[in-house]
């Protein structure tokens, strides 16, 4: 029988990494992931047989003894792109190993070794949350938003440039036109994810005529069965520690507990946000935390120019995607037109 009330648990170098897994897939690794115990020292060969899998991914009739021997092969050739904070990337397969026991319609599989840092051990940087929330979800992009956006719960918001989305959900030529990827994969994860214990609303931010970046606002879905108040306590906490950290490494200086509990009683996370999206453009001389805090309570006005150059005035931070970066990420990847059912 599946636990679907298990937390999976990623780290977030892990959300948001690329792959192009197909939505069952998704459901399958997630499910394999909530089932590794927070003391694990080393990964260990978990198993799914055809029971589960039916009542995972809500098949019905034979045909999941098929669709078994097929995942595992296609389980085992999936690939991971992890990018880092200093841009350095490498690309993983999730598994190390992947068997199939015909006597017991089982898949065995055990995640790949180099995969510790991102699965087990995780007390910062990462990301919780209720198995059951992403069982039915009906699209791979969905619920890759839904972990990108369950990410940010406690910031409110998250914004996400059109490449950098289209690359972490591996979408490649599918969908050149953002009228189409706002219908078919914005549009629907929006409704998708009422289903879950989140929701959005977005604003599309322009760039001239073009829509550059979207900007997800996101809310707590206090009417769905999987929204757990205790969760929520514990989820704030690991989020205002991650805030903290990426304060830290921005600005370049301790911060202390003290000076965070007063930027978080003071200054909405929105304001944190944004004069962290633009500490670049400030010259904070020999006191950076505090110039920083006082930023943030007093509103400074942001610079608008940098070394004397006009530069454009935006709230979310740009990554800088070099065209054979982007292309690498696809090379080694088949992608899968048509979801197994």
């Amino acid at each position: 029988m599946v636990d679907k009330n298990l937390f999976v648990v990623k780290s977030n170098n892990l959300i948001e990494a690329f792959t192009d897994m197909t939505q069952n897939e998704c459901k399958i690794v997630a499910y394999l992931i909530s089932k590794i115990k927070p003391d694990d020292k080393e990964f260990l060969t978990q198993s799914i047989n055809v029971n589960e899998l039916n009542e995972l991914l809500n098949i019905k009739g034979t045909k999941s003894h098929t669709y078994i021997k097929l995942y595992s092969d296609a389980l085992l050739k999936k690939k991971i792109t992890i990018r880092y904070d200093n841009n350095d990337w490498r690309e993983l397969v999730w598994f190390d190993e992947v068997s199939y026991i015909n006597s017991e319609s089982t898949l065995n599989l055990c995640f790949n070794s180099k995969l510790k840092h991102e699965l087990l051990y995780l007390h910062n940087n990462y990301t919780k949350y209720i198995l059951k929330n992403i069982c039915n979800l009906n699209s791979p992009y969905s619920i890759r938003i839904y972990e990108l956006l369950k990410q940010y719960e406690y910031i409110n918001s998250r914004t996400l440039t059109t490449i950098e989305l289209k690359a972490i959900l591996g979408i490649k030529d599918k969908y050149k036109l953002y009228a189409d990827l706002k219908k078919y994969v914005i549009l629907f994860a929006q409704k998708e994810l009422l289903k879950t214990d989140i929701y959005f609303e977005f604003e599309e931010i322009k760039k001239g005529r073009r829509v550059d970046a979207i900007k997800f606002n996101i809310f707590k879905n206090a009417t769905s069965a999987s929204h757990d108040p205790d969760e929520d306590a514990i989820a704030k906490e690991e989020n205002n520690s991650n805030l903290k950290t990426e304060i830290e490494n921005t600005v370049g200086g301790n911060l202390g507990s003290k000076g965070f509990k007063y930027l978080m009683d003071n200054v909405p996370v929105d304001t944190i946000r944004l004069y962290l999206d633009n500490w670049s453009k400030f010259a904070p001389g020999k006191n950076p935390v505090g110039f920083f805090i006082n930023a943030c309570v007093e509103k400074y006005d942001i610079p608008k120019t940098i070394n004397n150059k006009p530069i454009q005035a935006t709230n979310y931070p740009q990554r800088e995607y070099d065209e054979d970066f982007f292309n690498s990420l696809y090379k080694n990847y088949e992608f899968v037109k048509d979801e197994l059912k």
